[in-house]
C-alpha cells in the first residue's frame, strides 16, 4: 500500500483552496503534469490543503504565456492526490449552477451595489445618450454600455491574481453544448499577449475580449458584442 500513498493518520490540513477552473480541476497521482491522472475536481468545489510542493512546471496557455504556480497536495480518498495552484484560489467563490450538472464558478464575491448612469457619449461628430448599467462586487465593477443596439462590457478587477483574472474572464463568456446530462463548456481561447495586454479569440458574439494589466496591479476585462 506504500506505492499507493496509503493514509495511516489524520493529515493536518493548512488552508482550504476552492476550485475555479471551469472545467474543473485535473487530479495527478503525483506532482508533476506528466504523472497519471486520477480525476478531476469539480468546478466550485473545495480542497483541503496538507502541503505545498514547489516546481519549476507551468500551466501553458498559449505559445508566449503560461500560468506559474505550485502543486497542491490533498487528501484525495485513501491517497495524496496533486492539482496544480493556477486552478485554485483562497478566495471565496460564488458558484451558479447552469444546469443541474454544470456549475460555474465566479470570482466576484459578494453583490454590493447596483445602479444605472445616464450620460453623453460622442460618435461621429453627434451627441448620443447612453446607459451604464454598474454592478459593484468585493473584488471589482462590472460595467454594461448599452450604445447602438451594442454592448460595452468592462470588468474592473482588484485584488486579484492574474491566474484569477484569467478563469473569470472565462467563467464568464462560455457556451454549452451536448445532451443532457452531457453537458460540455466551450471557453475562449487565447492568441497573443502585446505587451501588458492579453488577447482572446472572437468568441461566441463577444469581440475585441482582452485583459489588460494596469500599471497599478488591477486587471481589467474588455469586449463587446452586438445583437
Amino acid at each position: 500500500m506504500a506505492g499507493l500513498g496509503a493514509i495511516h493518520a489524520q493529515p493536518e490540513i493548512i488552508e482550504r483552496l476552492q476550485v475555479i477552473n471551469g472545467h474543473g480541476a485535473v487530479i495527478y497521482s503525483a506532482p508533476s503534469f506528466n504523472a497519471p491522472i486520477l480525476g478531476l475536481a469539480k468546478p466550485g468545489s473545495s480542497i483541503e490543503v496538507t502541503g505545498r510542493k514547489s516546481t519549476d512546471q507551468a500551466r501553458k496557455i498559449g505559445e508566449d504565456w503560461s500560468l506559474e504556480g505550485d502543486f497542491i497536495e490533498f487528501l484525495n480518498g485513501f491517497q495524496y492526490g496533486y492539482v496544480f495552484s493556477s486552478d485554485l484560489s483562497s478566495k471565496p467563490v460564488v458558484s451558479h449552477k447552469i444546469y443541474e450538472e454544470v456549475t460555474i464558478p465566479t470570482l466576484l464575491g459578494k453583490v454590493l451595489d447596483k445602479k444605472k448612469v445616464t450620460r453623453t457619449r460622442e460618435s461621429g461628430g453627434e451627441s448620443y445618450e447612453v446607459i451604464d448599467e454598474i454592478t459593484t462586487y468585493e473584488f471589482g465593477t462590472y460595467t454594461v454600455t448599452y450604445f447602438d443596439g451594442c454592448f460595452d462590457r468592462l470588468y474592473e478587477l482588484k485584488g486579484l491574481t492574474l491566474n484569477e483574472v484569467y478563469h473569470q474572464l472565462r467563467n464568464s463568456n462560455f457556451i454549452i453544448g451536448g445532451p443532457k446530462g452531457e453537458r460540455q463548456l466551450d471557453f475562449p481561447i487565447f492568441s497573443k499577449k502585446e505587451a501588458n495586454r492579453y488577447h482572446f479569440d472572437e468568441f461566441g458574439a463577444a469581440e475585441e475580449l482582452m485583459i489588460t494589466q494596469n500599471d497599478d496591479g488591477s486587471y481589467t476585462i474588455s469586449y463587446y458584442d452586438c445583437t
